[in-house]
This record gives C-alpha cells, sequence and structure tokens, in this order.
C-alpha cells in the first residue's frame, strides 16, 4: 500500500473540508471509529453487556495538546457513553487551541453529574493503579512532537504506559523514522496513511472520510512529482462498522500507481 507525506495529507485534508468534511466532522468519524475498534479489543458485545456492568471494562486515553488529542477526548466521549469506565489524561496548559478546547469541554460534561463512567486526570501522579483493559494513545501531535516529548508529563505518560500489560491502541502515530517508545497492538489513521515501517504501529485501520474522489484525484496528480515510499502493511478500512479493503485497496493501488 502507498504512504504519503504529511504535507500532501494535509492538502487532502483541506480539500476534504472544503468539499464539506469539517474538522469536526472528521474528528467525530474518527472517534466512532475508534470507539468501534476499541471495542474489539476490549473483547466485544461480551464486555460492553449492559448485564455485566459489575465487570465494566477500564480504559485509559491520553490526550496531547494537538490535533491528535482531539480524537483522543473524543473518543473518550464515545467510550464514556456506551458505558465503558473511561479515564483521560489531558496536560494543564495555560492556553489551548479553539477546537481541543471544544472537545475538552464536551468530554468534561461527561464528568459532571456524580457519573463513574468519566473521568479527568491531569497530573501523571494521579495514574490510576488499578488494572487497565487498554490504553488509547493521542499523545503525539505531527507538529508539536518534539516539543511535547521534553516535557516531564509526556516522560511520565511513556514509563507509566511500559508497566502495562494491557493492549494499547495508537491513534494517528507518528511516520517512520521517527522513533516510537511504545509498541501498539493497533493504530488508527485519518484519511490516507503516512510511511510505517510496521515495527510499533500493529494492524494499521484507516478511516474512510467519505471524500469526493474527483477531490481526491485532483490532489493526486501532484504525486508525479514526489516520491512516495511504499508501507509494508495491509491497510483495513474502516466503513460503517466493516472492513471493507478490496475495493478501496483497488481505488488506492490505482490513485498511486503513477508514482
Amino acid at each position: 500500500m502507498p504512504a504519503i507525506s504529511a504535507k500532501l495529507r494535509d492538502r487532502f485534508m483541506a480539500a476534504a473540508e472544503a468539499k464539506g468534511i469539517s474538522r469536526e466532522r472528521l474528528v467525530e468519524l474518527v472517534a466512532r471509529a475508534g470507539f468501534e475498534i476499541a471495542s474489539i479489543l476490549l473483547g466485544g458485545s461480551r464486555r460492553l453487556n449492559p448485564q455485566n456492568r459489575h465487570q465494566a471494562p477500564f480504559c485509559m486515553v491520553f490526550c496531547g495538546p494537538g490535533k491528535t488529542g482531539e480524537y483522543g477526548l473524543a473518543i473518550s466521549r464515545h467510550l464514556a457513553s456506551q458505558g465503558v469506565k473511561t479515564s483521560a489524561f489531558f496536560p494543564k496548559l495555560e492556553l489551548y487551541q479553539h477546537n481541543l478546547a471544544n472537545e475538552f469541554e464536551l468530554y468534561k460534561l461527561c464528568c459532571k453529574g456524580g457519573s463513574n463512567l468519566a473521568k479527568l486526570v491531569q497530573d501523571v501522579k494521579l495514574l490510576p493503579s488499578c488494572t487497565v483493559d487498554l490504553i488509547i494513545m493521542a499523545l503525539d501531535d505531527h507538529d508539536l512532537w518534539q516539543q511535547e516529548r521534553s516535557q516531564p508529563w509526556h516522560r511520565g505518560v511513556v514509563s507509566w504506559c511500559k508497566e502495562q500489560r494491557c493492549p494499547i491502541l495508537g491513534i494517528d502515530p507518528l511516520a517512520s523514522p521517527i522513533s516510537q517508545p511504545i509498541t501498539f497492538k493497533a493504530s488508527l489513521i485519518p484519511g490516507l496513511p503516512l510511511w510505517h515501517d510496521g515495527s510499533h504501529t500493529g494492524k494499521i485501520h484507516m478511516v474512510s472520510t467519505r471524500s469526493d474522489y474527483k477531490q481526491i484525484l485532483n490532489i493526486s496528480s501532484k504525486l508525479k512529482n514526489e516520491k512516495t515510499p511504499r508501507a509494508n502493511f495491509i491497510i483495513y478500512v474502516q466503513n460503517r462498522g466493516r472492513f471493507i479493503s478490496v475495493i478501496n485497496f483497488r481505488f488506492f493501488k490505482d490513485l498511486f500507481s503513477a508514482t
């Protein structure tokens, strides 16, 4: 499966937004797909059965101060609304981006009213010591990852995750060759994939943005002058709860055949 550069994906996302796929709608698409993959990793309908509330799964979500953090907060909200005990880590900052601040306020609504399904953690020292069933990592942003990794809270989160034995779901992981301190069981990528060598991403699940293919083709014409590495993994396309690979794979194969 071909991969693209981060700059080209940004152009694709901008074109999708111009066609009506707003940032807020994309975040909800990723959140819905993230919930479905998380539910599989948690054990499926057996663990999410309302009659099994005494053994409700516990999910820890780590959200960074960038675009990836928006996905993490939205996934946390979807998990909590479906009866999963969710705790979201979100670092304290003086100022947040507008869209990120909106997602933060929405998740805080889930934490109000005495609900025991959603909790907010903003200090590494307050991370839970109980058994965790799933970790969702939405910490590293493609533009801010160097600044984030220099912070004490980031090092504390990585150290805590390495002590856990549960599966980890990565949200839009950084492209290779940037080192990844944590190995994921699976990864979720919005839109077209960046290049990953497969050493830490696990299975890659790609979220379909339902964009107009003509718009994608207009952007793909610029690929002729761009070197596009080939990724050595299988892409699973998330579409309405089903993993569809044949039709979408053929399309993307034809899309990038000029390179």
